[in-house]
């Protein structure tokens, strides 16, 4: 079963700029990682550049983890600190409610 990740990030002041590189960063490389059904970057649109997230969705729980430790994750963990001063991540599966097509990310999410 798909596992689907939402993340919040608060930006530091000053680091807007570096912070955002460093979220989108991860895109390239985790479209490329098997299982990897969706990576979006998100800005905050109340909080503007202070709050990025991401939404993700993986084939399975075995597959997120195996990106979780991998190089790229690594290396934005060991800056992490520096430009966000808090990180919330949670892990979801989807119920699938109302229509099919609105109801989840994918079908069978």
């Amino acid at each position: 079963m798909a596992v689907n990740v939402v993340a919040v990030l608060t930006v530091r002041g000053g680091m807007e700029e570096r912070a955002e590189g460093l979220v989108t960063g991860l895109a390239a490389p985790t479209h490329a990682e098997e299982g990897c059904l969706l990576y979006a970057v998100q800005r905050g649109v109340d909080e503007g550049p202070r709050r990025l997230g991401f939404i993700e969705q993986w084939d399975s729980v075995q597959l997120l983890e195996a990106h979780l430790a991998s190089q790229h994750v690594q290396e934005f963990g060991a800056q992490a600190d520096e430009c966000f001063s808090s990180i919330e991540i949670h892990r979801f599966e989807g119920i699938p409610a109302g229509e099919p097509a609105k109801g989840t990310l994918k079908p069978g999410g």
